[in-house]
């Protein structure tokens, strides 16, 4: 195939006519597994990647010759550890190295030589190196090591509270308070004596001032009058419903359960079973909120007592713990004797417990020729060497599934040491490992509740020796920093004053900390592999735009656009003034409602006017809190161990307001590098495309997420409906084949993977179904398509086969009656069971296709495919009308997409969306499964006018609503916000594959389905009426490629660049040319 397209080069060239004798061909974008001079590969035959650029017509390798060696003098010299010998292929994509084993920890130098379709050689010249990581090679005795002390949160949702208490002779009341914000608003457990009357126990919430009760229980049963004044033991057991709207309560008492005697045997049943988000009611609700208002406020705060006046209790042995990984997370000595005065006396009980603060003093005694430091996590870190931060990466090592994959980073700190003492010190956070991760209070802590590190350096020093330095218990620990909480949902809270100056730095006296505790190696199971995928970095700093003062005191900027990350703030202050920083999309309005929709009242948006407004930021609280130590010289807090989502940065605590340039936004994104560009004449579509942009920036951390301002989680359709504009808009190929890893580790042995992925147990089963799941065939035939990249169906072929069995238990009639559709609609729903079978058939579609590429038995896979089809068309499809299901924009474009409609009525189907959308007023009307497959299908079957239309309308629904009339700087997550707005996300990205469309049919470049990895491209832009030019451009696996098409009086010219050792066809309209590379121009009459 390949000889064929160079042979049609050289014709197409000589046709064109060659450009002179000295023009230039080379070679370049060297890389090693997608990544340029890679450090620390963790693969055993890496796989290599070159482009050739020319400007020469026709350009295109025939053969190409891969070295490798030890050293650029070994390289120069020509002693190989690895010659491939002329192959003779024109392959430059993904070249496996076949050569004899990779040592461990060792750079590796590496030139290739193509030659073109004359027979020339052209050599590479720009330096190029990798590095393995570890290999597998092992850690040199190295082990986990943290802190013995838990930090505990005062956003804990789910905890155990036990005390004892004894009322004093001649008392009867003993007063435990939790969940205390402030004097006004907390939770109380009463232990009432009641005198000579039976005991009882009592709870009661304050809410601003006003207190209410919740129950109040007889402890007849439990507590005989006998034994009153002896001590009893209590035990709270507290979760809190969903978004931490309210507490559930499990009372024992000495031992015995106490019962709710008001429950009807509906409430019983109901809070035996378990909600639909995996959590079950306590026997006793406590509901601070009951108007409504949404306040996600039930969570641990502060402990401590509430003694009536004259009322003596003792509290002892008092203990809080979780009982998921059954940790005791607080046990103070004390024992607490109250007198009565009626007054709150309450505490924050982890307020002395920090993050980790871990440190080794080492001497480098000679020269140092080259040192790494090999480091992860359960949790995430920062490292220093002598007081400088190691790497450009935040939140290592990333997320996976901790369970069965924890990612190590590698690191070259060879500039950072020095010869005599060096520090070496590193910070450990919560991030995905234990703390709130996800969008329910009740996933805390999900794989654990104490962060531990492990790391390894070695130092290799001139004169050949090497020597390794481990993490063991011979590090010291401090837990009483800065860092006074942290976490990915929250925020982070940091005491300045608390800082240890010098701590990661020599000559530190570390004589008063504590050595390292030791933790558990992970079970055997867990895999420890090299950093697959972009780690999150920094690539974009903004500068806030604009500060109002919406209420005195209270600062809100506005970055100008709706981003990730986290602030960076340079402010003067006395010693403990204490700074809030709130997160927002979008404020209160200026303008209040004259009729607000419930629980919002006038007052209330009277109180809240112009700040930052975060209901829809549900429980995360996304707050970080800095105290400052008081510099004379300014200070500067920028958080480590978080991220938010926001436009507007709303800061309490300052004197006076900061100047602009003191508030930065730290942009945080784990892509690779911006692939595309895209321009019209139309700026309301420029401004559509730079949001899609924004948003696809913003959900790629770690994983590809759905929202990253709450939820942060990797809903699994969220990004294969996202994956064209994902692959179009960023070079993201290591990010989702290290996803693929995380659904290879998610699956049961049953066969079915979860809705969110990495999940440590929620989302399995029925719900969200095979539309989710289709990601693991969607996925890595994409990049399959776009890189000509086979390796993630490979690993991914056994997962597949699984759950294909596992759908097969779950057919009804060859149907699959269940999971999510077309999610967030508009107005018309489409069938489920529609949706969820088609999905069904694109799988063993897929499936079919995979088999064939690498070299198995297809057939079974196609005639399975083919019986669904023909069952989806006997029960949906009306062959003489052309509608699908119930004939919604979505039914229609879905069949003609995944190729379900019969041979000859594709057209019929086509046209009946088109009347569809042409009776709706082109307004859209779908959710995430059309914003895909709507425009694309009307543009194919000859309606691009309408799709046009459909996308720039400015009233709501459109795109172009959200642009031009909203001013959204991202994606929404529904098509108009809810009057309560607490639903809507502004930074969802999959309703942003219209951005794939701009680029495949405005500006028109596609990839060839027959020739994977643009071998082949097909250009086939369309001259729309409201443009009067659009371009684009798409740097592929192979080089740059681009379209730009301009009106020029009654024609229209079109420029389309194709890069060496490509060809393609240029379509428009029923006229096709096939091109070699090089710049082509071409003119069509209007």
């Amino acid at each position: 195939m390949k000889s064929t397209r160079c042979i049609l080069s050289i014709i197409l060239g000589l046709l064109a006519g060659w450009l002179p004798l000295g023009a230039v061909t080379v070679l370049k974008n060297l890389q090693v597994e997608y990544q340029t001079n890679p450090l620390g590969i963790d693969v055993s035959q890496p796989r290599f990647n070159w482009q050739m650029e020319s400007d020469r017509y026709g350009a295109c390798g025939q053969a190409y010759r891969l070295w490798v060696a030890d050293s650029p003098e070994q390289l120069a010299a020509g002693r190989y550890i690895y010659d491939s010998g002329k192959v003779l292929s024109g392959e430059s994509v993904g070249v496996v190295y076949q050569g004899k084993a990779l040592q461990p920890s060792t750079r590796y130098y590496w030139k290739v030589s193509v030659w073109d379709e004359s027979g020339t050689e052209i050599t590479s010249t720009e330096p190029a190196w990798f590095e393995t990581g570890l290999l597998g090679s092992g850690w040199s005795g190295a082990r986990w090591i943290g802190s013995s002390e838990t930090q505990l949160s005062k956003y804990r949702s789910h905890y155990v509270i036990d005390y004892d208490v004894r009322v004093a002779e001649g008392n009867d009341k003993a007063v435990f308070v939790f969940g205390s914000r402030d004097a006004d608003n907390y939770v109380s457990a009463e232990l009432d004596l009641n005198g000579s009357g039976d005991a009882r126990f009592i709870l009661r919430h304050t809410t601003d001032g006003k207190t209410r009760q919740d129950a109040a229980e007889s402890l007849a049963s439990i507590i005989p009058a006998s034994d009153k004044h002896k001590v009893h033991h209590i035990r709270l057991k507290v979760t809190t419903a969903q978004y931490a709207l309210r507490y559930f309560v499990d009372i024992e008492i000495d031992g015995k359960t106490l019962v709710n005697s008001s429950l009807t045997p509906e409430e019983k049943e109901r809070k035996s079973r378990g909600d639909f988000w995996g959590g079950k009611e306590g026997a006793f609700t406590v509901y601070p909120y009951p108007d409504g208002e949404l306040v996600y406020h039930c969570r641990l705060y502060a402990i401590g007592f509430l003694q009536p006046k004259g009322q003596t209790a003792t509290f002892s042995n008092l203990r809080i713990s979780e009982d998921t990984w059954n940790t005791l997370l607080y046990n103070p000595a004390e024992t607490y004797v109250e007198k009565g005065e009626g007054k709150l006396n309450v505490w924050y009980p982890g307020e002395n417990v920090s993050a980790p603060m871990l440190r080794k003093a080492i001497k480098i005694e000679k020269p140092v020729k080259s040192a790494r430091l090999y480091a992860t996590a359960r949790g995430i870190y920062e490292f220093s060497v002598n007081g400088r931060k190691v790497g450009k990466d935040y939140l290592n090592p990333g997320w996976t599934d901790y369970r069965y994959r924890i990612m190590y980073n590698t690191y070259d700190i060879t500039s950072l040491l020095r010869p005599g003492d060096n520090g070496i010190g590193a910070m450990l956070g919560a991030g995905w490992w234990s703390e709130h991760s996800g969008f329910l209070t009740g996933w805390q802590d999900q794989y654990g509740t104490r962060q531990s590190l492990l790391g390894k350096i070695v130092i290799e020093y001139a004169d050949g020796t090497r020597e390794t330095i481990v993490t063991n218990d011979s590090w010291k620990c401090y837990d009483r920093g800065p860092i006074t909480f942290n976490g990915l949902q929250n925020g982070e809270e940091y005491d300045a004053r608390k800082e240890v100056n010098g701590w990661d730095a020599p000559g530190f006296d570390d004589s008063s900390w504590k050595p390292a505790t030791l933790f558990a190696a992970p079970p055997v199971n867990v895999e420890i592999q090299g950093y697959v995928g972009s780690p999150i970095q920094n690539n974009v700093t903004l500068t806030a735009q604009s500060v109002v003062e919406p209420i005195p005191g209270v600062y809100v900027y506005d970055m100008g656009q709706n981003m990730v990350g986290v602030p960076r703030l340079t402010f003067k202050g006395k010693a403990g003034q204490e700074i809030t920083i709130r997160f927002g999309e979008m404020n209160y309005p200026e303008t209040i409602p004259t009729e607000p929709v419930a629980p919002y009242t006038i007052a209330m948006y009277k109180e809240k006017k112009g700040q930052v407004y975060t209901d829809n930021y549900r429980s995360a609280l996304s707050t970080d809190r800095y105290i400052l130590r008081g510099d004379a010289a300014g200070e500067t807090y920028e958080p480590r161990f978080t991220f938010h989502g926001f436009r507007y940065v709303e800061i309490h605590g300052l004197e006076r307001p900061l100047p602009l340039e003191a508030v930065k936004g730290i942009v945080l994104e784990s892509i690779g590098a911006r692939t595309s560009g895209y321009e019209t004449s139309d700026e309301r579509v420029n401004r559509l495309f730079s949001n899609i942009i924004w948003g696809q920036r913003g959900n790629f951390l770690s994983v590809p997420t759905d929202c990253p301002q709450r939820e942060k989680n990797g809903w699994t359709a969220d990004a294969h409906i996202a994956i064209d504009l994902g692959l179009l808009g960023f070079d993201g190929i290591t990010l989702y084949e290290k996803w693929m890893d995380d659904i290879i580790d998610n699956q049961r042995e049953a066969g079915e993977i979860s809705g969110i992925i990495p999940s440590s147990g929620w989302g399995y089963g029925e719900w969200p179904g095979p539309v989710w799941d289709a990601v693991m065939f969607i996925i890595p035939n994409a990049l399959y398509d776009y890189y000509g990249e086979s390796r993630s169906i490979e690993r991914l072929y056994p997962t597949m086969l699984r759950y294909l069995d596992y759908l097969k238990t779950k057919e009804k009639d060859g149907y699959l009656p269940f999971g999510l559709g077309d999610w967030v609609y508009w107005k018309a729903t489409t069938n489920n069971e529609y949706t969820s079978t088609a999905y069904y058939y694109l799988d063993y579609k897929l499936m079919a296709r995979f088999a064939s590429l690498l070299g198995k038995d297809a057939a079974p896979y196609q005639e399975k495919a083919n019986t669904l089809k023909s069952l989806i068309n006997q029960k949906f499809f009306n062959a003489e009308t052309g509608v699908y299901a119930e004939g919604t924009q979505t039914a229609q474009a879905l069949a003609l997409y995944l190729g379900l409609v019969p041979e000859g009525k594709e057209q019929l189907v086509a046209d009946k969306l088109r009347e569809v959308v042409a009776g709706n007023n082109y307004f859209l009307d779908f959710g995430l499964l059309g914003s895909k497959t709507v425009p694309a299908m009307l543009t194919k079957y000859g309606y691009i006018e309408d799709a046009m239309k459909m996308i720039t309308k400015t009233e709501a629904p459109s795109w172009g609503y959200w642009v031009e009339t909203m001013g959204y700087s991202t994606l929404p997550e529904t098509w108009t916000l809810s009057p309560k707005f607490a639903d809507a996300s502004l930074n969802h990205v999959f309703m942003g594959d219209v951005s794939a469309w701009m680029m495949n049919q405005l500006a028109g470049i596609n990839h060839d389905d027959s020739a994977p990895g643009f071998r082949h491209i097909r250009i086939t832009p369309h001259f729309v009426k409201e443009l009067d030019w659009a371009k684009g451009e798409y740097h592929s696996v192979r080089g740059r490629i681009a379209s730009e098409w301009k009106r020029e009086g009654d024609k229209v010219m079109l420029t389309v660049t194709i890069p060496a050792d490509c060809s393609a066809d240029i379509v428009v309209g029923d006229q096709t040319e096939t091109v070699s590379a090089g710049t082509h121009t071409f003119s069509y009459p209007v």
